[in-house]
């Protein structure tokens, strides 16, 4: 319980309402919902090519199979949408897709060809009697590749590959670096990841041709942003398109954008006039939810006593095919040249930061973005200057980090860190961790056991809450506003339903904005239900992505709260002849302050809407609704410091970790149980993203991660035993004082594993650039260099 009031909801860990029905299995996925009569099912044919010409499709057998109903290619619907023109910032290329490809396909699993069938098994089945014939064209499938010179265009009306270039920066960067007494820089990489969410993407769409309406249940992270997407792409008002997100299994970012499966399955519904429902297979996400793919060339400058005096980055992003929506050509790119600074104070400043695009599937967004790699840079690059200026690595850390005295501070790139605990998450960590005698007595030395050891420390910022003013500075010109909304109604019995414009993926919204309702009206949490994920009912938003729900739906929550409990003092005090300021709510009771007068508030409630003898105060409307929005004029900065133990295998190069230590700052915790939950879920996808998992590929463009025994996710035996702290320092940016909790975790959990990796092997002067690192990278480091 909350040592500040324990009586209150907020602060407390109040469980999440929702798990009990999600664990009896009373959850509501797409492949839960009753299918209407008449339902089709669709099975995608998909390019085998990375570049190819489309010379032929015979759909004849296909189209003869049992229960096929109809057999489509992309000549026949590509004329039935508009373009999925993806929003770019002004004076950059514009890239248009199709919802298939009709003469070129331009990376492996774009749609060719859809059965449509009264099963799914027989949609698949016939899906195989599809004959097409091919012309395998030069493909360019590595930022090099797609830079050269003579590369092959992935599109040819545009002159080059690169499709989003920022240059900026501030201070004299260059000079800096040309005067700088040291200077050290290297690039870093990072693989694929693929999100794996437990439910795979899917959708139940109908249209209703007598009112020209279309339902599409999706697992949409942003409903809104999806209908817009769609009524764009099928010519439709917004009004006649409705988007359902009901219980989703996880999206971590990627199921924040409309795929061109949802516009093919929302063509065919119209065309058909039935029902159309589609459900991927595991090997489908595998391929086609994909992020990270980067190149980052980090340089830092410092003068003799490991003062930071400049840093620059030239990265490249590479996107696949065509930029998806949300995603742009920039927001990736544009991330790296917001997150590059982290924690520390950095006056000289320089970024060429760019998108490519390539003959790969599309990347989206993962959870932490660009952060986990850009910490690795900048945490490791700080390590390596330590040790060329024989400075302990934690005194470089501590020098150049922002400190209280320094806030507010306004970074490189005008971004506002409010708030912050940077000093002391890191001191609390190194305690937790038992630093100092690890590092004394343990750090790369061989165990009797065969095993080398090391740790590794990051200190994190992760940047959460964005609001207006951060997506357009970014470039982020697509349908993501940066508010959100809220709608707070009480009924006439009294209870409450409050609609929010984001949706859940898990986050645990049903209980931390009934908390904050609960706690400003006085009720239990129990009368107050939240309604999410429908576009008919939600109000108009941004949606929940990159750690904002709960600064920014979480602040529309609280002042619309806020605004209800002022309308109930106000009745309260007219029946009860007081002043509204005299009111207090609590326990379900609108009481007087110093005396026993008291009112249910249900008999407000039910006075609101005139039912009874009770009058409303003159002036006052009738019912009592609130719709408030919030934007945060800045966003705000999370922070922890990460520390992880590893054992290294000398025979084998297998990983292990033995300890796992974080010490956490999200501002105001509105339900600590769930922030716990945020963060080592998190850490547990970091520990996949630097030890197992890469959605590689071949020479040829060939997916060669298509299944889970092929891309290995942790599992429980792999997941260490965290022991997590939490510092609280409330935002000045929003009226709860909270932080976002989304990514934190991961953010650090990269760096800290690898430059743990990087300890443990320090006899042998190992250096990491690249993650994933796995047990064949260790050994080809041991082996490839001499014992220092």
């Amino acid at each position: 319980m909350s040592a500040n009031n324990p009586n209150s909801y907020t602060g407390n860990p109040v469980l999440r309402r929702e798990d009990e029905r999600l664990l009896r299995g009373f959850g509501r996925y797409i492949d839960d919902i009753e299918e209407p009569h008449g339902t089709l099912h669709l099975a995608m044919l998909r390019s085998p090519y990375a570049h190819a010409r489309i010379l032929s499709i015979d759909v004849s057998a296909a189209g003869a199979a049992p229960g096929v109903v109809a057999v489509f290619t992309g000549v026949d619907l590509v004329p039935l949408t508009k373009p999925m023109l993806s929003p770019t910032p002004l004076g950059q290329p514009k890239l248009e897709r199709k919802c298939m490809a009709t003469d070129l396909v331009r990376y492996v699993g774009e749609i060719v060809a859809v059965v449509v069938a009264e099963d799914p098994y027989l949609a698949e089945d016939a899906r195989e009697l599809i004959e097409i014939e091919f012309e395998p064209l030069p493909a360019a499938l590595t930022i090099e590749q797609a830079t050269a010179d003579d590369a092959s265009l992935v599109h040819d009306y545009l002159s080059s590959n690169i499709i989003f270039r920022q240059v900026g920066g501030a201070g004299n960067a260059n000079e800096v670096f040309e005067t700088a007494p040291h200077v050290i820089g290297d690039v870093f990489t990072s693989g694929r990841v693929s999100a794996v969410p437990l439910e795979p993407r899917g959708f139940l769409t109908r249209y209703d041709a007598g009112m020209n309406m279309l339902d599409h249940t999706s697992c949409a992270q942003f409903p809104h942003k999806m209908r817009w997407e769609l009524a764009e792409t099928l010519n439709l008002p917004e009004k006649n398109v409705r988007v359902i997100a009901p219980n989703i299994g996880g999206s971590f970012g990627m199921k924040g954008v409309t795929h061109s499966e949802d516009v093919v399955g929302a063509v065919i519904a119209r065309k058909l006039k039935r029902p159309v429902k589609w459900m991927a297979d595991r090997q489908e996400d595998l391929i086609l939810l994909q992020g990270r793919d980067f190149q980052f060339g980090v340089e830092i400058a410092c003068d003799d006593d490991g003062t930071l005096l400049g840093v620059r980055i030239k990265s490249c992003v590479d996107i696949g095919a065509y930029p998806l929506w949300i995603s742009t050509s920039a927001l990736e790119a544009a991330a790296v040249a917001h997150h590059m600074m982290g924690p520390y104070r950095v006056e000289n400043y320089g970024f060429d930061v760019f998108t490519v695009i390539t003959h790969k599937p599309p990347t989206t967004s993962y959870r932490g973005v660009a952060a986990p790699i850009n910490v690795f840079a900048m945490e490791t690059l700080l390590e390596r200057m330590a040790a060329k200026l024989a400075i302990d690595p934690i005194d470089i850390r501590r020098k150049n980090l922002i400190r209280e005295a320094d806030l507010p501070y306004r970074n490189a790139v005008g971004v506002v860190h409010d708030t912050a605990s940077h000093i002391e998450c890191l001191e609390r960590v190194l305690k937790l961790s038992g630093y100092e005698l690890f590092k004394q007595t343990t750090s790369g030395r061989l165990g009797a056991d065969g095993k080398y050891r090391g740790i590794g420390i990051a200190t994190i910022t992760d940047h959460t809450g964005q609001g207006t003013s951060i997506a357009r500075a970014r470039g982020q010109a697509s349908r993501w506003p940066g508010y959100d909304r809220a709608v707070v109604k009480m009924e006439p019995d009294g209870k409450v339903v409050v609609y929010v414009s984001v949706a859940s993926q898990g986050q645990g919204h049903e209980t931390v904005f009934a908390q904050i309702v609960a706690d400003h009206l006085g009720m239990s949490i129990d009368d107050i239900t939240v309604d999410q994920g429908d576009t008919n009912t939600m109000p108009f938003g941004t949606g929940a992505g990159a750690s904002r729900a709960a600064v920014v739906c979480g602040g529309a929550v609280l002042k619309a709260g806020q605004k209800v409990a002022e309308k109930l003092r106000r009745i309260a005090a007219h029946l009860l002849g007081c002043r509204a300021e005299d009111v207090e709510l609590a326990d379900g009771k609108a009481s007087v302050k110093g005396t026993n007068l008291f009112i249910d508030i249900s008999e407000l409630a039910a006075t609101a809407y005139m039912i009874g003898l009770g009058s409303l105060p003159e002036g006052e409307t009738v019912g009592i609704e609130v719709q408030e929005a919030f934007d945060p004029a800045t966003s705000c900065y999370s922070n922890a410091s990460h520390a992880v133990c590893v054992a290294v295998e000398a025979d084998t190069g297998r990983v292990e970790i033995e300890k796992y230590f974080v010490v956490h700052d999200c501002g105001k915790m509105l339900n600590p149980m769930i922030v716990t939950g945020q963060v080592v879920g998190a850490i547990i996808q970091g520990v996949g993203s630097v030890l197992t998992e890469n959605a590689s590929f071949s020479d040829a463009g060939q997916p060669l991660a298509t299944t889970l025994l092929d891309y290995q996710i942790p599992t429980f035996l792999d997941s260490p035993k965290i022991i997590l702290d939490h510092v609280e320092t409330p935002s000045t940016s929003n009226p709860g004082g909270v932080k976002g909790a989304g990514e934190g975790g991961i953010v650090g959990c990269v760096p800290a594993i690898a430059l743990a990796i990087t300890d443990a092997l320090s006899s042998f002067d190992a250096r990491f650039n690249r993650v994933p690192i796995f047990p064949d990278d260790v050994l080809r480091t041991m082996h490839s260099r001499e014992l220092a």
